[in-house]
């Protein structure tokens, strides 16, 4: 744990923002959230429903070695994960040496990622108050902005920025502010965010 809390220090995050968005790890493991929860009286198949364990063959977790960034509905509710790989720090028994980056919790019946935007819970009231809204692509690309005092932001987190996430801003605000990464598919990103969101009103 204390490897990856100097992790995240070095990437600029402060303790109490590590806390207040509840980021975690999950351990190299094949079970230790299954059997976690299989303890706590779940069974499998609700397990597998909610995303986090996957069967092939056998039930395994989802997320390993990973630093996890749970996903919030507007209500403040977890609905959701996505897990940066941590093998660059932390070798893994678990997963492969190709894995990608990042991994995201699968479409449940919690979670429809392109109707969630990651930060909304908190950045709600400020986006009014402001008139205005920040996107960014990545969690680590919203929770530093929003540490230094950027509380309108919010990120499409993984997911191309969709016409269901525009909507729910549109109720918010007209005013948009486009700040994805500018490496090719970054510009392509923002882009195509800019023309759905100026077909949108914006």
């Amino acid at each position: 744990a204390n490897i990856i809390f100097d992790y995240l220090r070095k990437r600029g995050l402060e303790d109490k923002t590590v806390e207040e968005w509840r980021l975690g790890y999950a351990p190299d493991s094949w079970d230790a959230l299954l059997s976690f929860l299989l303890k706590k009286g779940y069974r499998e198949i609700e397990i597998e429903k909610a995303g986090l364990i996957i069967k092939a063959p056998r039930y395994h977790d989802r997320f390993r070695n990973r630093l996890m960034f749970p996903i919030f509905d507007v209500n403040n509710r977890v609905v959701a994960f996505s897990g940066r790989v941590m093998s660059d720090i932390l070798p893994s028994k678990t997963e492969k040496a190709d894995v990608g980056k990042y991994i995201n919790s699968p479409e449940t019946v919690l979670y429809s990622k392109s109707r969630i935007l990651y930060g909304l819970n908190s950045a709600k009231s400020e986006i009014r108050k402001n008139n205005g809204v920040v996107l960014v692509e990545g969690q680590m690309d919203m929770l530093l902005p929003f540490q230094d005092g950027v509380k309108n932001i919010v990120a499409t987190s993984g997911t191309a920025l969709t016409a269901d996430q525009l909507l729910i801003l549109k109720r918010l605000t007209d005013n948009l502010s486009l700040s994805f990464d500018m490496d090719e598919a970054g510009f392509r990103a923002t882009k195509r965010g800019i023309d759905l969101a100026t077909e949108m009103g914006f």
